[in-house]
């Protein structure tokens, strides 16, 4: 869509490849003048939206279903199906080894699946495979060869960078990375298997410097509307009008009590933690939501509050000394965030923090062995 390179046929894998990384980049202006006639089968009345680029207005990179359905899922089929040539199929202890290390990572509550076997995973949601992507994949794919595991920190550190505009200096870098992704791809892989999917990640760099981060391309929020529409149907007569009358009467039977906007943060003491919620995440006295970020790169366990004044909270936290890098390739961990630490290094005294010192709040994604932790931060939180 974005480019002219040429499809191949390939016999081994019965599908289309794209194996160019630098053909020449279609343009709205040869597109209207019919430069590309057997890449268009009809005239698309998007040509007649006032202002619009029908080359770069029209997105490739909408995360949900480029990373999470397409590249993330097909390397996890091959990993375990052996569809990606067997020298990287998993053995069934693997397997088991990798789904039990799954089903015991806890992710802090502003993620709300938890994750699932491997022998569900014609199943999971793209809410999973975002997180697998995203928090815990680079923990768990340790038992990939070295070299099948570098080529995957390669996809994670190029999409943790365009997902956050904290990263947007170095854009440009997750791009070359996405490149090198892509050679590497079919030099592991085979060649066979480079399809539309694996070629549109050379032009993600492009559209997020056009749109913005990944997360505002992505199509999360409107495949969870769709559902809601789905189940407002009670047949397949007139389904535009059953679900435009579901929705007058929905907005006819819910008044709203209070149009107050909740003021942040909100607290909530009881016998076993205290809860502090602010308007993007939560802080609670447990594993699961209890590490943040500080400005100064500083691991914290969250403890409690304390109000300093009427109205200024105070937290109380144990820092973790001496943050460690948990990878050094294709660029170190720290840039990124992301460490690994032992809890039992927590320093025994406690240490005071203001709401404005926290960077992010961050994932605790427990190691193979159980006795670290890698800390990755929850995107949407850097700041």
């Amino acid at each position: 869509m974005k480019c002219t390179c040429e499809g191949e046929f390939s016999p081994l894998s019965n599908t289309t490849t794209f194996k160019s990384i630098n053909a020449p980049l279609r343009t709205d202006k040869e597109f209207r003048a019919g430069a590309y006639p057997d890449h268009v089968k009809v005239i698309s009345p998007l040509l007649e939206i006032p202002d619009i680029d029908i080359i770069t207005d029209v997105i490739i990179s909408e995360s949900l279903h480029l990373f999470y359905l397409g590249i993330l899922k097909r390397l996890l089929f091959g990993w375990r199906d052996g569809k990606l040539g067997k020298c990287y199929k998993w053995s069934g202890m693997q397997c088991d080894s990798v789904s039990e290390h799954l089903v015991g990572i806890e992710l802090p509550s502003e993620i709300h699946r938890r994750f699932r076997r491997l022998d569900e995973l014609k199943n999971w949601k793209g809410t999973e495979l975002a997180s697998f992507l995203h928090y815990a994949g680079l923990v768990v794919l340790k038992v990939l060869p070295s070299e099948a595991y570098e080529h995957f920190l390669l996809l994670f550190c190029a999409v943790t960078m365009l997902s956050s505009n904290e990263f947007k200096k170095n854009w440009h870098v997750a791009g070359k990375m996405l490149e090198t992704f892509v050679i590497q791809y079919g030099q592991i892989y085979g060649e066979q298997y480079l399809t539309s999917n694996v070629h549109n990640l050379l032009h993600v760099l492009d559209e997020v410097r056009h749109f913005g981060p990944l997360p505002s391309l992505s199509a999360f929020r409107y495949e969870n509307k769709l559902q809601f529409i789905k189940k407002s149907l009670r047949g397949t007569n007139r389904p535009l009008a059953q679900a435009a009358n579901r929705n007058i009467e929905l907005q006819n039977f819910f008044t709203i009590a209070n149009n107050t906007v909740p003021s942040y943060p909100l607290t909530k003491n009881n016998k076993t933690n205290d809860l502090l919620i602010t308007s993007g995440f939560l802080l609670q006295n447990n594993n699961r939501n209890g590490w943040f970020l500080t400005l100064d790169k500083q691991i914290i366990r969250y403890q409690s509050f304390v109000f300093d004044s009427e109205t200024e909270i105070r937290i109380e936290g144990f820092v973790l000394p001496g943050n460690i890098d948990y990878f050094q390739y294709p660029i170190k961990s720290n840039h990124l965030y992301v460490f690994r630490g032992n809890r039992r290094d927590l320093r025994k005294k406690s240490s005071m923090f203001k709401l404005s010192d926290i960077k992010c709040k961050l994932a605790a994604v427990t190691t193979n062995d159980g006795d670290e932790h890698v800390f990755v931060p929850l995107l949407h939180t850097l700041r």
